[in-house]
Formats: structure tokens, sequence, C-alpha cells
């Protein structure tokens, strides 16, 4: 079944969005300091993937005409100097590219200007490539219609991590290639696969870049690219559902309310669970399953996506002064340091919630769900093909090569 939209159909959906940005570019690199320190101190107090504003979305409107001329003149450059050439025939690819319009940055941006950019870089590479926007709620239906196609190689999302996500979810049910376009708040997959921040650059590195092959996770069957999760965060997540916001610093306020009340009231329940030969009965106040080992950083991402292995998390029953404790330690990217958290790399974890309560909830990706009484989590090394840098998987390889030896 294909996913077509005709010309005035698009031109309706960005319709009142007029290109009024042509101004100077600004560029401030304090706003990405201070951006970051944010996101540190959100994770620290929910102990999972926050809420965070990530870039200046002001600013990034009004410069979006300016940046596409510039991104243009800069790829004509590159390829005249030989240092971008476009691929050869192996690596031409049919895409289909679906972008969020509600989603984070793509709120401010010209969303044709951004098409229009879209569909030149890809075309520059040698790519046929069709870019496509839709509301958040269209979206997904979207990308699974196309991903059902027997005529495309890959697509390409734009969005935040829910958006992401179910993109992911997508492509590796359907074997396609999956683009990541990091428009959201905290882009977590996106810093795993190392594509730059800024959605305009990522567009000329996921052009010209290559397809790898990374790991994905799944949790009784359904995939997750980020982490599996419950007690703290599932808590933090609940209360701030709870609240009522309409914007994007609405969310940041009540995700703030939200972790301020999981630290003065961390919740603790036992778990059974089963992780290589170790089998144990614990009672902790959280436990968490990510897609390979986090990262020595505050935002709680994997620095590679290609270990093989599962990243398992759990912490002994808290009070608030060891959530603080933990919350520090978040901070610092140094969590294996807490003495109150085990952490173990296993391939599969199976875990049993003996006393679950009828309302119990976990999150996976961000999105809290019920949580069930047996969940069966296992890595599928290397099944999701991904777009990356060129050049980068060959560094990867070798970097993850030397680190036994050191």
């Amino acid at each position: 079944m294909q996913c077509q939209v005709s010309g005035n159909m698009k031109a309706s959906a960005n319709a009142g969005r007029k290109s009024g940005y042509e101004r100077k570019r600004e560029i401030l690199p304090y706003w990405t300091l201070i951006d970051d320190l944010a996101a540190g101190v959100f994770c620290v107090l929910c102990s999972a993937a926050p809420l965070i504003v990530h870039t200046c979305h002001a600013r990034q409107a009004r410069l979006a005409v300016i940046v596409e001329i510039m991104a243009t003149r800069t790829i004509s450059k590159r390829h005249a100097a030989g240092i971008c050439p476009a691929p050869d025939n192996g690596k031409r690819m049919k895409l289909v590219g679906f972008f969020n319009r509600d989603g984070g940055t793509f709120r401010t941006t010209d969303m044709q200007a951004y098409e229009r950019r879209a569909e030149a870089v890809f075309g520059e590479a040698g790519h046929d490539f069709e870019a496509l926007v839709f509301s958040g709620s269209e979206i997904v239906p979207a990308m699974q219609r196309a991903a059902r196609r027997d005529d495309i190689d890959g697509i390409v999302a734009g969005g935040g991590d829910g958006t992401i996500s179910a993109a992911a979810s997508i492509a590796w049910k359907n074997g396609v290639a999956l683009g990541v376009v990091p428009a959201g708040t905290m882009n977590l997959f996106a810093r795993s696969l190392r594509v730059p921040l800024d959605i305009w650059t990522a567009l000329e590195v996921l052009a010209f870049g290559e397809v790898d092959n990374v790991d994905i996770a799944s949790a009784n069957g359904r995939p997750f690219i980020h982490q599996f999760s419950a007690g703290l965060h599932a808590r933090m997540v609940r209360y701030r559902n709870a609240y009522t916001y309409r914007s994007r610093l609405g969310k940041m306020r009540a995700s703030t309310r939200a972790a301020f009340g999981v630290v003065l009231n961390p919740p603790e329940f036992e778990v059974d669970f089963e992780a290589g030969d170790v089998r144990e009965r614990r009672r902790v106040s959280a436990v968490s399953v990510s897609n390979n080992p986090f990262g020595e950083n505050a935002l709680l991402y994997a620095d590679s996506l290609t270990g093989g292995e599962l990243g398992f998390y759990t912490a002994k029953p808290l009070k608030p002064l060891g959530v603080a404790r933990l919350a520090i330690d978040l901070l610092r990217g140094k969590v294996r340091e807490n003495a109150d958290v085990m952490i173990m790399h296993p391939a599969e974890v199976h875990l049993h919630f003996p006393k679950l309560h009828s309302k119990a909830n976990c999150v996976m990706d961000g999105e809290l769900l019920p949580l069930e009484r047996d969940v069966s989590l296992k890595l599928h090394p290397g099944e999701l093909k991904v777009l990356v840098q060129e050049g980068l998987a060959a560094q990867v390889d070798e970097a993850e090569r030397r680190e036994p030896a050191s």
C-alpha cells in the first residue's frame, strides 16, 4: 500500500507557514552549555530520560531560510573540492522522509523550506527522496504504510524521541533502513548514533552517510531503542501526566514538580530477576534495562549501540537522601560508583513482579504503559539498519577492538 501525498495536500499541511526568517544567523554557544546543564539536572531528579529544551527554537525559526541557502553553497563547494562526492550506485537508495511538524524544533521551523532542503540534499547525494510533513497523530500510520512498500529502501524520520522510537520499531519490523533527524528535546537515540543535533546539518550527514547495523531491544516482543524502566522513572512520568500543560515550558515545569515529588516519595517494590547465570529476588526502588549500557554521561544514553549486550540496573530501596546521592552521581556521569546501584550486562533479562499492583506502570522509550507481571527483555544484535555518518561504523569498530585491550 503506497504512501502518497499530493502537492495540494502538502501545501495545505503547511498553510500559514511563510518564510519570514531571513535575518542574520547568531551563534550563541552558551545556550548549548545551559541546555546541557539543565538536562543533567532534570535527569538526576527522575533517574531516567528527562524533559528539557535542548535548542533555542526561536532563533532556529528566524534562521531557516539563511541556513538553507548556506547549506546549498556548502554542499556545492564540497562537491567541487571532491570532499563529499555523490555515492556510487551501490549506495543510492529510494527513501521517504517523514517530519513531525508538532515535534520540538519543527514547531518553529519553516517546514516548506525544510522540505525543499531535504529533497535537495538527498538529491545531491544521488538518492530518490520524497519529503512529507505530518502532524503528530498522522505520522506513525504514514510511516507504517510506507515501510510496507516494496519499492523503498528506508525511511527518514524527524521528530522527538517518541517519533524516532516508533520509526525504529517500524523499520526493524519491515527490514528497511532508518535515518534519524533529531528534532525533539532529548534526542537520545540520535546522540548514540552521533547524528548532529542541528536539524539542517543532520540532513547532509544522513544523505552522504552509510548504512550501519545496530542493536535494538524488546520487552515481551515490543521493541525499544533506549530503555525499559519501572519504579522511580515510571512514578515521575505518572506524576507529570497528572499535571496539565500545553507547551514545552509547561511540560518542563510539570516534570520538575513530578521529579521533586518522586524524590520525597520514592517507590519500593520486590522483583525477581534472571540475568545470565544470576537469579535473585530483590527489594528495589528502580529497575532499568537499556539497549546497550549507558555511557558516562548525565543524560543516560549509550555511547555505542553495537555492544551486543543490555544494560541492567537496579537501585536498592532509597530514602530521599539516597535519591539525592544517586542524583549527584548521575549528574557526574558516575552512576557506576554509587553503592546503591547494581549493574549487569546480560543479553537477556527476565523480570517477575510477585506483588504487582493493579495500577503499576513502566516506561518504554518515554511512554507510560501498564506493567506486566512477567517481562522478558532481549537484545537483537545488529538487527536495525540505520543511516550514520560515512566512516563512523569503521571508527566505532576500531574503538571497540581497542577497548578490551586497554
